[in-house]
């Protein structure tokens, strides 16, 4: 779920924020990732590639080192669908996805909206 007001980590990159959304798809424990161990390394490299799939299908694969504080205020929304993409739902709630974007960022919203019904 997504909510009308934005809910991100702006201290954290866009990367970052969407493997918050990934953690549940980690199953390394705390030896493996002190240790660096191979479970844990192959985790870590494809949660950034799914991460990375994840900013290119909202459109913000060039903004993954951003600080999420930098972006504005629209590709914040879109970096929030990414984070909840992330976590893989059958059924994605939107609360007021609009709220607040101007008319450029309301045609990027439903061009993804859009994605994410077709996909």
């Amino acid at each position: 779920r997504t909510f009308q007001n934005v809910q991100l980590f702006g201290e954290m990159t866009a990367l970052q924020n969407v493997l918050v959304g990934l953690h549940h798809s980690f199953h390394s424990n705390l030896v493996d990732i002190a240790l660096h161990l191979p479970r844990y390394l192959r985790e870590d490299r494809e949660q950034r590639a799914r991460a990375h799939a994840l900013l290119d299908f909202v459109g913000l694969g060039e903004l993954a080192s951003e600080e999420a504080r930098n972006l504005p205020y629209g590709k914040q929304r879109l970096l929030e669908i990414a984070r909840a993409l992330a976590l893989d739902p059958q059924l994605l709630l939107l609360d007021e996805p609009a709220a607040g974007l101007t008319a450029p960022d309301i045609k990027e919203l439903l061009e993804i909206i859009r994605k994410i019904r077709d996909a």
